[in-house]
């Protein structure tokens, strides 16, 4: 009887080492290697096309930078977000399809014929470089994809929320940002009747100057902070051919800037209707842009504003 069990006890051993020799040759070249969903280099794509079956964003690069059109307009695009969104679709990683047949991408709505994003990259000339297809989310921060060029679906991180449709989510938020060598802001707050005005002037001896007097250093480098880092919401619904042709009544002022080389303005004025917004103007660009009110308050500050905390004896002119 303990014959018996010794020689049990052996076998299960020898199973044992079996079991865990098989496990481990599997985990040594059993794996399947992470392989790219689509293999193309992030710096050749100078185009990519958005699609959800009834409208498309299309981005495009040029010498200028990376632009956006939808619904027949043509704007700056966020350099950054279209970049950081290539280099993410050129490193998705995939390893166990989720499923192979024709009859699976439909229902997870990759197929050329059902999809929630269809989405191509081509290069300068135009020569397609991948097209892919994205679906239904199997969990958060995940999607099914599929390659243009392959069967095989698989669940990937990435979110069709990252892939917006609309102009204004691809929008160069900082495109009526001023630069950062400013030399003099000229302001007019108001319409013809009510125009009151105010220069500032930056003096490499003095700091700057309002209106020829020494200003509050903080409050004017607050002011330029503001204008620096503006910001926009989005395009304004109505464009006009000549972006200054504002409607005078609404008008609240302009901003009239200089820099050490370039030069510009921006007209704020607030559209018309119950739903009143701030709305931005920039000479010779031909756009109209939406800010918030927190943005439009902060354009027009009042000349007595930028004179807070300067003495009597600094506000002498000169």
């Amino acid at each position: 009887m303990n014959k018996s069990i010794r020689i049990l006890s052996v076998l299960a051993v020898f199973q044992l080492v079996l079991v865990a020799m098989v496990w481990l040759g599997r985990s040594d070249g059993g794996a399947s290697e992470p392989l790219q969903l689509v293999e193309f280099a992030p710096a050749s794509v100078a185009k990519l096309t958005l699609a959800d079956g009834t409208q498309s964003v299309e981005l495009t690069k040029d010498a200028a930078g990376w632009q956006v059109q939808a619904n027949a307009q043509v704007r700056s695009a966020d350099a950054t977000q279209v970049d950081n969104m290539v280099n993410n679709l050129a490193e998705l990683q995939v390893q166990w399809p989720v499923a192979t047949t024709s009859h699976s991408a439909e229902r997870f709505e990759v197929s050329a014929q059902k999809f929630q994003r269809r989405i191509e990259l081509q290069d300068d000339s135009g020569a397609q470089l991948a097209l892919l297809y994205t679906g239904t989310s199997p969990g958060l921060g995940k999607v099914h994809a599929r390659s243009d060029a392959a069967d095989e679906i698989y669940a990937v991180d990435l979110a069709n929320y990252q892939l917006p449709m609309t102009l204004d989510d691809w929008l160069d938020k900082a495109v009526l940002a001023l630069p950062e060598n400013l030399q003099q802001i000229a302001v007019q707050v108001g319409a013809e009747g009510s125009l009151q005005s105010w220069r500032l002037r930056n003096d490499v001896a003095e700091g700057w100057l309002l209106d020829n007097a020494v200003a509050d250093q903080t409050a004017v480098f607050g002011y330029l902070s503001r204008l620096q880092n503006l910001r926009v919401i989005g395009v304004a619904e109505t464009q006009t051919e000549d972006a200054q042709a504002t409607e005078s009544d609404n008008l609240l002022g302009s901003v009239r800037w200089t820099s050490a080389t370039e030069a510009g303005a921006l007209v704020l004025y607030t559209k018309a209707g119950e739903d009143a917004e701030y709305l931005v103007s920039a000479e010779g660009q031909g756009s109209v842009y939406r800010v918030s009110a927190r943005v439009g308050d902060g354009m027009l500050p009042s000349k007595e504003e930028l004179l807070d905390g300067v003495t009597d004896s600094e506000s002498q002119g000169k």
